[in-house]
This record gives C-alpha cells, structure tokens and sequence, in this order.
C-alpha cells in the first residue's frame, strides 16, 4: 500500500477545491470544462474522483491515462462525446501538472531548476509577451496559459515520476502497451477511403507510427516478445492503410535510426540492402504497376504537397510583414482568414510546418530560440548515444532519440509541437524529457557501475 504524506493531502486537496470553486464561479473562462450545464459539472466531479484515485498510487498510471485521453479526443465519436473527452484530457493534464507541482512544492523532487525549465520558461514567458503585439491578444493569452499547464505536466509531472532509469523503461513499456490496444482497436474502424483508425484522421496514423514504430522495433530486439512483431506488422498495415505521406517518412526516418544503431558492424551491409530495396521496389512499381503506384502516392497532388505549397508561399509572405516578431503566439490557424487568405487545394487553417508556423507566430528570433536548444539537444544525444550507465539499456538512448527525429520531420508537414493537448505534441515532449531525465540519469553514476558484477 503506498504511504500517503498529510502535507501532500492537505495540498491535493486544497488545490481540487479550488478547481471546483473556479469551475463553478468562473464557466465562461473555463469554457467547455462545464459550458454551464449540470450535467457536465457531474462529469467533473466523476473525473475529479478517478483523478484523486490516480494522484496516490504511481504515477506511471496517471501518465498513461492522460496519454489516453488525449489520444481518444478527436477521434471516432459523436460531437457531444469529442466535446467531453475534450473536457476530460484538460483534467487530466491538470491533474498530473498539479502533481507535478506538488512534488516540487513538498520536495520529493529536487527544488533546483534545470537547463531545460529555464529555456521552457524563457519561451513561455515570450508567448505571453507577444500578447501586446499580438492581432489576437485573448487567444494568445489563452494559448500561453495552456502551454504553461503543459510544460508543468510534461516537464515536472511526467519527469518527477521518471527519476530512475526502470521508471523510464517501465512508462516506455506501459506507453507501448497502450499503443497496442490502440492499434488493434483502431482496425475496427476500417471503412471507405484512407484509414483513420481512432483517431479520425488518416495523418494522426502517421504521426502514431512516427513514434510508435521505432519503439516497438527497439523493444522487440530488447525482450523478444512476439506479441511486439505482432504490433510492428499492425502498426505498418495502418500505416500503408492510411497513406499518410509524411507519416511514412518520419517512420521510415526514425526506423532506420534505430537499425544503424542497432547493427553498428553491419552498417555499411545494411545501407546495400535498403537501398537495393528501395532501387528494386521503385523498379518493380514501375514496372508492373506504374498506375496503382502513382494513385497510391497521390502523385497529382505530390508536387503541390496536397496544397501545403501554397499555404507556406503565403506565410512566407505574412512572415516579411514582420519577420522578428511575428503576429502573437497562438494565432496560426487565424492568420489566412484575417488576411482573407484562400486556397483551392490547401485544407485547414493552419500552415502545416512548425517552423513556418512558429515563425509567423513569435518571429525569426522566437523560432531560432525554441527550435535552437532542441536541434542541439539531438545533436548531442546523436554524438553521445552510448551513454547508458546499464549495458542492457543501449537501445534505449537511440530509441528515444529516433523519435525526436521521426518527429522533427514529420513536423516539416504538419502544425503539432507547440499545440498543448494534442496527443502527438504530448508523446513528443513525454519522449524528450525522458530523454532528459535518462541523461541526467548517467551523468550521476559511474560508467562502470552498469557493468559491475
């Protein structure tokens, strides 16, 4: 049974009741939380309960459950269902960035700031600045305070509970567990066109696989369970299903990171044989069935990327009107309506390119400081990846870092990183801070102490 500390109760406490007096006294800022109906406000209080169950036992299942949430938000389900999960993911996200603080707060993590809660604070702090720039300031506050919620629920919730390299393993291996159940739940809902799966959205397979698919490759060499061959057969079904372009990329990307690590003395056999695949694969299309290849690939719209070109034309062009500060955080998905910006072929409002888009958002400066720190956190994981203090765990560095690459590349098509409650955005940053933790992990132990007998 775990112990409970009073003070800890005493402050999980005060902080639901607040959350209950704000969601009573404040509805129109809390938005959909209750949207004034009593019903909701049942809802709450049923979420309310599971969240405190959840707050005392470990905190891998509170990770997990919000992962969860995320995940099902958005994805098969009526409007009345999406706009309670809805709900239900924020509560979540709550929960475990009030854990978070409150573990800081009662010190059962160390008070002392990390490299990276300077840089993520430095950011948000320029978010809320653009406010007084902004073309949108409510929403840019609104956006601000909502990464701020994410950052206390990434950064410090997710990481106080992953301190020790088997917690790290063990929420990797839940993460991956969970995926599974997604995977196989997501074929229930193969109809007509590209496949969906749960998530509503051919795109989100792709980003699912992204991240997904290196990791059950990197746990299958590691444990040799055949349920996760099972899972890497699935989870490619879905990804051709869906033909999602960019997800095939990023998971192509990623998979042979994590190979090139993995056969590290048989580099240069295994960069013959994937390219004499790809060379016969691209032949034999070619060859015998140039027609169905080129509708598969969506070759009309390849050139355009689905319209994707037209969309970064134009915010190439909003983004001179002020190339060093931007239009405020949070307004993408704003900008082509408020300049009276269409398309024929370009769908959605946002531009689909983090970096485009977080440019038109924060400027040149804004952008180079967020995606500065990350590309070289890479970097050097990429230059260090056989740091593991366990000679056991030296696929784990390079899983967790081919995600962070399959990641950065599918973002070149798509608008995710920096949007707090997505379920994409929260694997990824969930991925990076593990990343974080298990660095920090092995700077503190010996090199020999992996390998001692």
């Amino acid at each position: 049974m775990v112990r409970i500390d009073s003070r800890s109760i005493i402050f999980y406490l005060f902080g639901m009741a607040c959350l209950g007096i704000g969601a009573i006294l404040l509805p129109h800022y809390l938005g959909t939380l209750i949207a004034g109906s009593q019903w909701r406000f049942v809802e709450l209080m049923f979420c309310g309960v599971i969240l405190m169950t959840l707050y005392f036992v470990e905190g891998r299942f509170l990770i997990l459950c919000t992962v969860l949430s995320l995940m099902v938000t958005g994805g098969v389900m009526d409007e009345k269902s999406a706009v309670s999960f809805s709900s239900v993911r924020w509560a979540f996200l709550g929960a475990l960035a009030f854990r978070g603080t409150m573990n800081w707060i009662t010190g059962r993590v160390p008070k002392r700031f990390r490299e990276v809660d300077f840089w993520a604070i430095s950011f948000i702090g320029l978010a809320f600045f653009s406010f007084y720039y902004s073309i949108l300031p409510a929403l840019t506050l609104q956006k601000s305070a909502a990464i701020s919620v994410f950052y206390l629920a990434v950064f410090w919730g997710v990481a106080s509970y992953a301190r020790e390299e088997a917690a790290i393993v063990s929420v990797v291996r839940d993460l991956l567990k969970m995926g599974a159940v997604i995977v196989v739940a997501g074929f229930f809902f193969i109809g007509q066109g590209r496949y969906s799966g749960i998530f509503g959205n051919p795109n989100a397979v792709g980003a699912f696989s992204t991240f997904f698919m290196p990791l059950a490759i990197s746990f299958y060499f590691y444990e040799r369970k055949p349920w996760m061959m099972t899972l890497i057969v699935l989870i490619v079904l879905g990804l051709i299903l869906s033909d999602a372009r960019a997800g095939i990329l990023g998971t192509m990307v990623g998979t042979l990171y994590v190979l090139w690590y993995r056969f590290r003395n048989l580099r240069l056999p295994l960069a013959v044989v994937v390219l004499f695949l790809l060379v016969t694969l691209s032949l034999f299309c070619l060859l015998f069935g140039a027609a169905w290849f080129f509708e598969y690939i969506r070759f009309n719209s390849l050139s355009t990327g689905s319209g994707r070109m037209d969309a970064w034309r134009e915010i190439l062009r909003l983004i001179c009107l002020r190339p060093w500060t931007g239009f405020g955080f949070g307004t993408e998905e704003f900008l082509f309506y408020k300049f009276d910006i269409q398309f024929e072929e370009h769908a959605g409002a946002y531009a689909h390119n983090v970096y485009l888009g977080l440019v038109s958002q924060l400027g040149i400066v804004g952008a180079c400081f967020f995606f500065g720190p990350l590309a070289i956190f890479w970097i050097r994981n990429a230059f260090h990846i056989d740091r593991s203090t366990s000679s056991s765990l030296h696929w784990l560095h390079p899983a967790l870092n081919s995600i962070l690459l399959g990641g950065l590349i599918h973002a070149t098509f798509e608008s995710w990183i920096y949007s707090a409650g997505n379920f994409v955005n929260f694997v990824f940053w969930m991925i990076f801070i593990l990343q974080y933790q298990l660095n920090r992990i092995n700077l503190h132990v010996p090199k020999n102490a992996g390998t001692a007998s």
